[in-house]
């Protein structure tokens, strides 16, 4: 079972603004935390390694399940190209 919870308040933006953030967690196993994150809009975006995007990546290593690669989480934060969407697994 899957939930879902929207963390954007935690992270500083809003769903209404440029990112929406969502975090998917098992209850089941309780393993694997996913955040999602979706920049909407036509221009780059800073998303800053904070808050919760700092306690899931403290060692700024992710691996992007959409894409298939691993990530670096840099200390400043990740910019999201316009309309991207990553899928961040935690390690």
């Amino acid at each position: 079972m899957l939930w879902l919870k929207e963390i954007a308040e935690e992270s500083g933006t809003t769903k209404y603004g440029c990112v929406a953030l969502y975090e998917l967690d098992t209850i089941y196993f309780g393993i694997w935390i996913v955040l999602c994150v979706f920049n909407f809009t036509p221009s780059p975006v800073m998303l800053p390694r904070e808050g919760r995007l700092a306690e899931l990546f403290p060692d700024g290593k992710a691996r992007d399940l959409a894409g298939g690669s691993e990530i670096t989480v840099p200390e400043k934060g990740i910019i999201l190209c316009p309309y991207q969407a990553l899928w961040l697994l935690s390690r």
